[in-house]
C-alpha cells in the first residue's frame, strides 16, 4: 500500500486540479473560508500545496498527524466543483491510508466469529453471543483495551473544554451516543467519540483550533479537515497504539470525529452531502434534540472517579431507534467492520451478557 498510495494521491488531485481550467469557474468555499476564490488563483496555490504534500510525505513517513499543507489541500479539493472527478474523501482516505501505512502495514485478518463456542447462529445468519462477554474469549480479541478507552475518554474531555470555552454548542452523535444512553460510557468495542455542532459555530470551532495552521503551534490538539462530514480532532500526545496482533488496534490512532450539522425543515441533519447518503437515518427532529441535556460518561462502566457530563440530545430515544433499530437499548451489536477490524459476521450481543468489562 506505501508504493501505491503516493502515484494515486498525485494522480487524483491532478485530475480534480484539471476542472479549474475554464476561466468562468469559481470555487464555492464554505462560510468559514470566507469569501469566494478565483479559479486561476486556486489551481496556483492547488499544485504548490499538492507537492509541499508530497514532499512532507516523503520527508517523514512515519509522520501521523494532519499538517498544514494537507489540511489547506484537501479543504481545497473538496471545494472544486468537478462531479466527474474522484471526490475529495476519496483523496482525504488515501492520505490518511499513507499517514498510518507504518502502523498498519499488513490488512488485518477477517476473524471469523462462528469459530467460538461461545457464538449460535439465528436464523442462520445472524450471530448471538450465548455467555457473559468477560468469560468470552471472543469479546477478549474484540474488546477495545480499558486503558486505551481511558485515553480517548480523556481526548473527548479536552476537547468538550476547547468547544465549551470557544462558546460551541456541541453533542454526542451515532455510537457516543448510544453508549452514553445504554452503558453510561464508551462502547466497550467502540474505538473513537463522535460529536455534532452546528453548521452555524464552524467558524469559531475552526478559530479555536487555529485551523488550519497545525506546523506551527504549541498545542497539543490539532484539527483535521475531513470532506466527508466535518472535521477530527487528534493529539500530539496520544500517537496511534501499535499493532500487537489484536482485532481492536486502532487502525488510525485515537482520535474524535466532530459532524457538522444544519437545520432544514424543522429537522437538523448532516451539512455535507456525502454524510447525508452514508447515514440518511441520523437526523433529529428539533424538539428532539434541543434544549440539550447532560449525562453522566465514563470511560468504562467501572471507572466512576473519571466520570465527566457529557451533552446529548434532550430526547435521544426515537432517533437512537430510528438509527439502530427498535431493540438497540436490549441488545448490541458489533459491527462487521470499524475503523480496520474485520468480523466474519457482525455479533449480537443480549444486554444481559454485558457485565463490567
Amino acid at each position: 500500500m506505501t508504493c501505491d498510495v503516493l502515484p494515486r494521491l498525485f494522480l487524483m488531485a491532478r485530475r480534480r486540479a484539471a476542472s479549474l481550467k475554464a476561466a468562468d469557474v469559481r470555487l464555492s468555499l464554505t462560510s468559514a473560508r470566507g469569501a469566494e476564490v478565483r479559479s486561476t488563483d486556486s489551481a496556483v496555490g492547488l499544485h504548490r500545496l499538492m507537492d509541499k504534500v508530497l514532499e512532507e510525505l516523503h520527508t517523514d513517513p512515519h509522520r501521523w498527524l494532519p499538517t498544514t499543507a494537507e489540511n489547506e489541500l484537501v479543504e481545497l479539493l473538496d471545494n472544486i466543483n468537478a462531479p466527474d472527478f474522484p471526490p475529495a474523501q476519496s483523496f482525504y482516505s488515501l492520505l490518511a491510508q499513507r499517514r498510518f501505512a507504518w502502523n498498519n502495514a499488513t490488512r488485518p485478518a477477517v476473524l471469523n466469529v462462528t469459530l467460538f463456542d461461545e457464538v449460535s447462529l439465528r436464523c442462520g445468519e445472524t450471530c448471538v453471543l450465548c455467555e457473559p462477554v468477560s468469560r468470552s474469549s471472543l469479546m477478549r480479541l474484540i474488546l477495545v483495551p480499558v486503558d486505551m478507552r481511558v485515553a480517548l475518554h480523556g481526548l473527548l474531555r479536552a476537547v468538550l473544554g476547547v468547544l465549551e470555552s470557544a462558546g460551541v454548542k456541541c453533542w454526542a452523535i451515532g455510537g457516543t451516543l448510544l453508549g452514553a444512553m445504554r452503558h453510561g460510557s464508551i462502547i466497550p468495542w467502540d474505538d473513537d467519540v463522535d460529536l455534532g455542532i452546528l453548521a452555524a459555530d464552524e467558524a469559531k470551532l475552526r478559530a479555536a483550533f487555529g485551523f488550519p495552521r497545525m506546523d506551527d503551534m504549541e498545542t497539543d490538539l490539532l484539527l483535521e479537515y475531513v470532506p466527508m462530514f466535518g472535521y477530527k480532532v487528534y493529539s500530539r500526545s496520544l500517537p496511534p497504539p501499535s499493532r500487537d496482533g489484536s482485532v481492536t488496534c486502532m487502525t488510525y490512532g485515537y482520535f474524535i470525529d466532530i459532524f457538522i450539522l444544519e437545520e432544514l425543515q424543522g429537522r437538523f441533519l448532516f451539512a455535507r452531502n456525502e454524510a447525508k447518503r452514508t447515514w440518511p437515518n441520523e437526523w433529529w427532529y428539533c424538539d428532539e434534540l434541543f434544549p440539550l441535556t447532560h449525562v453522566p460518561f465514563l470511560p468504562t462502566p467501572s471507572s466512576s472517579r473519571q466520570m465527566l457530563r457529557l451533552p446529548v440530545a434532550c430526547s435521544p430515544l426515537p432517533h437512537l431507534q430510528r438509527l439502530y433499530g427498535a431493540t438497540c437499548m436490549e441488545e448490541a451489536v458489533v459491527p462487521r467492520e470499524l475503523h480496520g477490524r474485520l468480523l466474519s459476521h457482525s455479533l449480537h450481543i443480549p444486554m444481559t451478557l454485558l457485565d463490567d468489562v
